[in-house]
């Protein structure tokens, strides 16, 4: 009987851990894309549970059929949720971003469909995006959101109760960040298609036989392609910046140190 009892309690403990993995994946950003079908998801949530099961620590028990069970569920999935949800914000500054700069410079005409989100967006925001892709996987990004994932079973055991109020707010406000981010990488490029564009008014009215259409729209984006090469470099060292304070809010909203 008191075997039976471990057994049930083992696996119930296996199937809450697996589902706050699997809500983190089902959130995070490049294995949360539809790129990755759900079953290969599916099985690199059971796979990375199965490696560190033996390393979390067992906290209560309850019945995976009942109220209580239902509710460690949800909460499991929540946490998983909000930890993916975090990175996922990062990567949408960044392509926000390059749609700004594409409506700036008169790119935004130039879409293809994004593999991962399965919509049209500006060729900017998709050279941006796997940029930005490629240096979270230089950084280890992957692997620090599994540690932090593994780290949260210490500091937030599977129960009835998961994230505080507080600690969604705080997912509510980094999310806000969004749209001043995607300013902020956009910036440069506003800036400076602004004085192209008041350099044209000027000719334009200086000289009214100038048909300036002709010549403005090919200098536009002229002008934004040389500003997007110019600006790269701090658009990554941005993106990094925008890890770094992932991590820390990640990290406060899971109390670890």
């Amino acid at each position: 009987m008191l075997q039976n009892f471990f057994e049930l309690l083992t696996i119930n403990h296996f199937m809450y851990a697996l589902f706050r993995i699997a809500g983190m994946l089902m959130a995070a950003p490049i294995v949360g894309s539809q790129l990755i079908p759900a079953r290969l998801r599916i099985l690199l949530a059971l796979l990375i549970t199965i490696i560190i099961f033996p390393l979390l620590p067992v906290s209560g028990s309850w019945d995976a059929i009942s109220l209580e069970g239902f509710i460690v569920t949800i909460e499991q999935i929540l946490i998983g949720l909000a930890i993916g949800l975090v990175f996922q914000f990062v990567f949408q500054i960044i392509i926000l971003g390059g749609q700004v700069l594409a409506l700036q410079s008169g790119l935004g005409f130039a879409t293809l469909v994004d593999p991962q989100s399965h919509e049209n967006l500006p060729m900017i925001s998709q050279f941006y995006l796997l940029s930005v892709t490629l240096l979270f996987l230089a950084l280890d990004g992957h692997l620090t959101l599994i540690k932090m994932v593994v780290n949260s079973f210490y500091t937030i055991p599977i129960g009835t109760v998961g994230l505080a109020s507080e600690d969604y707010m705080k997912l509510v406000y980094f999310a806000g960040n969004i749209f001043s981010g995607a300013v902020s990488i956009a910036l440069p490029a506003i800036i400076s298609l602004l004085m192209v564009n008041m350099t044209f008014a000027i000719l334009t009215k200086s000289a009214p036989q100038i048909n300036i259409f002709s010549i403005g729209f090919p200098l536009t984006l002229i002008f934004g392609l040389f500003i997007m090469y110019l600006s790269f470099p701090s658009m990554m060292d941005f993106s990094q910046l925008l890890f770094t304070n992932g991590f820390q809010e990640l990290t406060e909203i899971l109390g670890q140190r």
